[in-house]
């Protein structure tokens, strides 16, 4: 669901794993020794006692409990994305015809066999497309033409099958002088790289709100927010009831509506969650849909919806909080779309850009400005 609640959930789990590791231990002999004389113990009870061996004491009566309870309160988790340059496959590997090539006038294709020079040719022999990105850079440069020298911030996407044969930065420079002299067809200079290497997952400031980078989308990249959505404990406890509810429906298709869900509970998480989408640091956050959703005939849409369409509504909305996958269709029941957001790559027109570097638990962070004050660069310790 969001990243706070699987934090806390695999706390939970180590608690509870701990306690049943010290007690039956790992030895399956301890399993079964007893048998003859049946089980001595309730699993309903192992809670309600102190679990301990000669080196750990894994639950302690009046005293545990208070412990778990505070790390389930604290809301202080620092949470962290796996970043690594893109390797593999270095474009789809179904092949389009020169037709189709020269429709899009070459761009984003690449040759069936670049070292031969007559397949090379892709206007003439057709190619290969969705080509794979390794990954992201970002290049300052002055574009000259009728109106002067213009200043221009672009992200530029590395394909796997070229850092494959980079040699050198200056290997690198000479790709990014060639892709940029196709895209503006006209002269440009002093051409500078900000920032080598964004790779996918890396944490950005866009416009003071957190995102996480994505990949590529012709000529834009997928942002997706980086903030963790606090709700109640009310609220938290009937999204994970409806969340349990559409994963046992979908097993059971003639199952009957659970008592503790209603349409009622459902429209007040529907205005809980339009009040997080309003709130002052998503109402930053690209394609805020917070208008669409909060007016009345959007809000009577949703009433009159059964149920359990409400709660696939619901689950909708609250993947436009936490972006943890792709928008489905199911905002079309009450008449609206979705969509992963996206950044073009011309940066040129935003008021603020930054890269924000962590260390692999998050407790270090480096900000690197591209556009704004560079006074906001630092290094913090979360620690």
């Amino acid at each position: 669901m969001y990243g706070y609640v699987y934090a806390k959930d695999a706390y939970l789990n180590i608690v509870v794993g701990n306690v049943y590791d010290t007690k039956f231990t790992r030895n399956v002999f301890n399993f079964i020794k007893d048998k003859k004389d049946g089980r001595k113990y309730s699993l309903n009870k192992v809670f309600y006692e102190n679990v301990s061996d000669s080196k750990t004491v894994a639950w302690e009566m009046n005293k545990t409990i208070h412990q778990v309870e505070k790390v389930m309160n604290n809301n202080n988790i620092l949470v962290t994305r796996r970043i690594a340059e893109k390797k593999g496959e270095l474009y789809n590997a179904t092949r389009h015809k020169a037709k189709k090539v020269k429709k899009a006038k070459g761009v984003g294709y690449v040759p069936f066999k670049s070292s031969d020079n007559v397949l090379k040719n892709i206007l003439d022999y057709g190619g290969f497309n969705s080509i794979n990105i390794a990954y992201f850079s970002i290049v300052r440069y002055l574009l000259i033409n009728k109106q002067g020298e213009i200043n221009i911030i672009r992200i530029i996407p590395i394909p796997i099958y070229i850092e494959n044969s980079l040699q050198s930065k200056r290997d690198l420079f000479n790709y990014i002088k060639k892709q940029l002299d196709d895209i503006e067809n006209e002269k440009v200079k002093n051409i500078e790289i900000m920032y080598e290497k964004l790779r996918e997952k890396t944490l950005l400031r866009l416009n003071d709100f957190k995102y996480i980078s994505g990949g590529k989308s012709g000529n834009r990249i997928y942002c997706d927010s980086a903030l963790q959505i606090l709700l109640s404990e009310e609220t938290e406890k009937y999204i994970k009831t409806i969340i349990k509810f559409r994963n046992w429906k979908n097993e059971n298709k003639n199952g009957n509506l659970w008592e503790n869900v209603s349409k009622e509970e459902n429209y007040k998480l529907y205005s809980k969650l339009l009040e997080k989408l309003n709130s002052g640091i998503f109402f930053n956050k690209k394609s805020n849909k917070f208008v669409e959703l909060n007016e009345e005939t959007t809000r009577n849409k949703f009433k009159q919806l059964k149920e359990e369409d409400q709660i696939k509504v619901l689950i909708e909305i609250l993947n436009l909080l936490t972006c943890k996958k792709q928008p489905g269709k199911n905002l079309s029941l009450i008449g609206m779309t979705a969509s992963r957001d996206l950044q073009n790559f011309d940066l040129s027109n935003l008021n603020q850009f930054s890269i924000i570097e962590q260390s692999v638990t998050g407790f270090y962070e480096k900000e690197i400005t591209i556009i704004g004050d560079k006074g906001n660069d630092m290094e913090n310790n979360n620690s």
